[in-house]
């Protein structure tokens, strides 16, 4: 190999990182905690928007619900579990089967 077609790169990489001299926000600090995993003591009590607005409250409780009938088919929006009568389904299976011979 020639010598003259080697090439030799060399990167330098620098990072600058600036303080933040501000206070957090609340709503800031409660996202830090939760994207760093840092808790509260078991006792503590959550804090939840709408509390004081009872529009907002069973607005957001409207969303839960149906998110969790679509998710996981329970809570009250969830469409209800009816047993399956086999002896009828095993009837519209053999005619079904009929038709199709």
């Amino acid at each position: 190999m020639d010598s003259k077609n080697k090439t030799q790169t060399t990167v330098t990489t620098r990072t600058l990182t600036r303080r933040a001299t501000t206070v957090l926000t609340r709503e800031e600090e409660l996202v830090v905690r939760m994207r760093k995993g840092l808790s509260e003591s078991g006792d503590f009590q959550l804090e939840f928007r709408g509390q004081g607005n009872p529009e907002l409250e069973a607005h957001l409780g409207l969303i839960e619900a149906t998110l969790l009938a679509e998710m996981f088919d329970a809570g009250p929006l969830a469409a209800p579990q009816t047993s399956v009568d086999t002896a009828m389904k095993d009837r519209i299976l053999d005619q079904l089967s009929k038709l199709s011979d």
